[in-house]
């Protein structure tokens, strides 16, 4: 497994195929229970999900929320699109990453294991719960 993702950048066809793998990857997991420190089909929490979607392109993560949140090139705004990870903060720590899913019309959906509903697609914009503790996306494409 590859502990960078040079190979990502060898174009945009490949990375948008990545892009879509990664995504066709983290959907598969739609209603898989939440278990902590969880990688696998029969429960993951949020870090996982993404470690183990990620690791189905040989991109190695770190295990750890906040080990991914060192990863990548942060992006905003328009730059923001579906495989991107989204990272939550509270209390001065970064405590959750997800996956953007989509992004439209000025909504942004994300995949992630949340810890009461295991891994689901929510909007974050519109979650009272989500949208305050937004910190920052980073790509790593």
């Amino acid at each position: 497994m590859k502990d960078n993702t040079e190979e990502a950048h060898s174009g945009p066809v490949k990375v948008d195929l990545l892009r879509s793998k990664v995504l066709d990857e983290a959907k598969s997991y739609i209603g898989t229970k939440y278990k902590y420190a969880g990688t696998t089909a029969s429960g993951m929490d949020c870090s996982g999900l993404t470690y183990t979607v990620f690791k189905s392109i040989d991109v190695a993560l770190p295990r750890t929320t906040s080990g991914q949140s060192q990863m990548g090139k942060k992006v905003a705004g328009k730059q923001i699109v579906a495989g991107d990870l989204v990272f939550f903060k509270k209390s001065g720590r970064i405590f959750h990453v997800g996956m953007i899913s989509k992004v439209k019309s000025g909504q942004i959906w994300m995949i992630h294991s949340s810890s009461s509903k295991g891994v689901v697609e929510q909007e974050i914009n519109s979650n009272s719960y989500w949208r305050p503790k937004l910190h920052h996306v980073k790509t790593l494409f």
